[in-house]
């Protein structure tokens, strides 16, 4: 939904409105009557303070006990950036069928938010210490998982962070040149709470410059992180989010490089904002497409370590089986384990059944 839950702080009438129409959907679909609610909340979430977190929380809570739906208090909380990689893990590899196996046969996971970005894939030997969790669906299948969230390198977040690189205390003007936008376009930032107009100067190597001085000078960054894991060469991961997005809007296939992103940037950061706007058919967020490629190459290649040239590490994608991937069709599958036991692989088939029908 959008705007998303943090934006109601200071409104919990306009929180409780944002949510109704959600709610009677889900009422025009299944019945109240024995039906589990869940809210799971995210990065966006996560970065307010816990008392407009509690605050907010606390509204949604005494709403979702009105709806007549099955609802617990704990059932709407925030979840971690770790479990949010968790549960994208789990959606891809139950939608891909391959959960029940060894951990050689399942898919790692790549999420890129407006906030924050999950990696997570299954190991059976190493220790990852914190960063590694275990997921149990019953006694016979279980996985340890390395998951690892980067909050702040969420492609918005990503965007606000080097504006502010640019944006120096020290500077008299207003006016700032920003290489990852298009020339002839400019947009109105707020840094610190002055002003800026942001130019675009269309500059590929300086886009590319000014996020990798952003990723290394970025504390929660994998280039920043001594206990970065060594990404399995045999591994497939699943890309969604903004990913994918990036992915589509190059019209780059699932056999497409790193390096193939990287070009499609140089070639596309070149370009001024009429001559993008041309090339993405009047796309309005053509503009930030430049940014997305080069973060994208950055992350993964620079961050990540992932090979630039293979065909078949990385795999992006929106939907499985016309069910949109993500950490909710994850947390769902988990969810209903945990509160079904082993009933749950006959109940989510059957549900997940009806839902790909429903969106052929």
């Amino acid at each position: 939904m959008t705007p998303g839950i943090s934006s109601f702080a200071q409104d919990p009438r306009g929180l409780i409105e944002s949510v109704r129409p959600l709610i009677n959907y889900a009422k025009s679909k299944v019945p109240t009557h024995g039906t589990l609610l869940y809210l799971r909340a995210t990065a966006g979430m996560r970065l307010l303070s816990p008392p407009e977190q509690k605050k907010i929380l606390k509204t949604l809570r005494i709403y979702f006990k009105s709806t007549g739906f099955t609802f617990r208090d704990e059932w709407a909380d925030i979840i971690s950036g770790q479990e949010e990689g968790g549960l994208g893990w789990v959606a891809v590899n139950y939608l891909n069928s391959t959960l029940g196996g060894s951990e050689n046969k399942t898919l790692g996971a790549l999420d890129l938010g407006g906030a924050s970005t999950q990696i997570s894939f299954a190991f059976q030997n190493g220790n990852y210490g914190n960063d590694s969790m275990q997921v149990t669906f019953t006694d016979d299948v279980q996985y340890q998982l390395y998951s690892k969230s980067y909050l702040g390198l969420g492609v918005d977040q990503t965007l606000q962070n080097m504006i502010r690189l640019v944006a120096k205390p020290t500077l008299q003007t207003t006016t700032l040149a920003f290489p990852c936008f298009p020339q002839a376009y400019n947009e109105n930032f707020t840094v610190s709470g002055r002003n800026y107009n942001i130019v675009g100067t269309s500059d590929f190597a300086g886009c590319r410059k000014l996020n990798l001085n952003f990723l290394r000078g970025w504390p929660d960054s994998p280039m920043n992180n001594p206990k970065l894991p060594e990404i399995p060469k045999r591994k497939t991961f699943t890309a969604f989010s903004a990913f994918f997005y990036t992915y589509q809007f190059f019209n780059l296939t699932d056999q497409a490089t790193l390096n193939d992103i990287y070009d499609a940037a140089e070639v596309f950061c070149a370009l001024d904002y009429k001559d993008q706007m041309r090339y993405s058919n009047n796309n309005r967020f053509a503009n930030r497409f430049c940014l997305y490629a080069v973060h994208t190459y950055g992350l993964l290649v620079d961050g990540y370590k992932f090979d630039p040239l293979s065909q078949v590490q990385i795999k992006p994608s929106a939907t499985i089986n016309n069910i949109e991937i993500g950490w909710a069709p994850g947390a769902m599958v988990y969810e209903a384990t945990s509160y079904y036991n082993n009933a749950t692989y006959s109940v989510l088939n059957d549900f997940l059944e009806q839902l790909r029908k429903r969106r052929m």
